[in-house]
């Protein structure tokens, strides 16, 4: 079984309502279709997981892991040194399973929010711009296109940016 983030669990939820098959899901999501399965079933029975309610154990050593992250700066954080630190200064008991858990809990990492690429046909989008160039000689213009697919440039010299003129 797969796991699945909050954002996947909610993309799932409202692929299936809009008739996507399991399997589909499973696919676009990249985990099996037990995986959607299990959590679509557990999304209609409305059930929650009792560990997320359990206190960690770390979380009586709160202020003292604070300071820790206080004193590490902006770098990298080793939750192992932080876990013997706090064996060494503070006589903590628990595991460093414990400590893992209480900071992904306490200081979350930022979300990754899901992007999709959206594709165009061939032909069908171009940047286009004027394009100026020194030491063309007084009086050119070049009208510049190019198509997003290929990248493939086109260059219209005119005496003038205005039809007709």
């Amino acid at each position: 079984m797969g796991r699945l983030e909050r954002e996947a669990r909610n993309a799932m939820a409202v692929l299936l309502e809009r008739g996507h098959t399991k399997s589909d899901v499973a696919r676009l999501l990249g985990v099996s279709e037990g995986t959607v399965r299990y959590h679509d079933r557990r999304m209609r029975e409305g059930a929650v997981d009792g560990r997320s309610g359990q206190r960690a154990s770390a979380a009586g050593y709160a202020a003292a892991i604070a300071h820790w992250r206080e004193l590490q700066g902006a770098g990298t954080v080793n939750l192992a040194a932080l876990h013997a630190w706090l064996v060494r200064e503070h006589g903590y008991g628990g595991s460093l399973r414990s400590v893992r858990r209480y900071w992904k809990r306490t200081y979350p990492a930022p979300a990754f929010r899901a992007r999709r690429r959206v594709e165009t046909p061939p032909g069908a989008q171009a940047q286009v711009d004027w394009a100026h160039f020194s030491g063309v000689p007084v009086g050119l213009v070049a009208f510049h296109m190019v198509q997003s697919w290929s990248r493939k440039e086109a260059l219209v010299w005119a005496r003038s940016k205005y039809i007709g003129t």
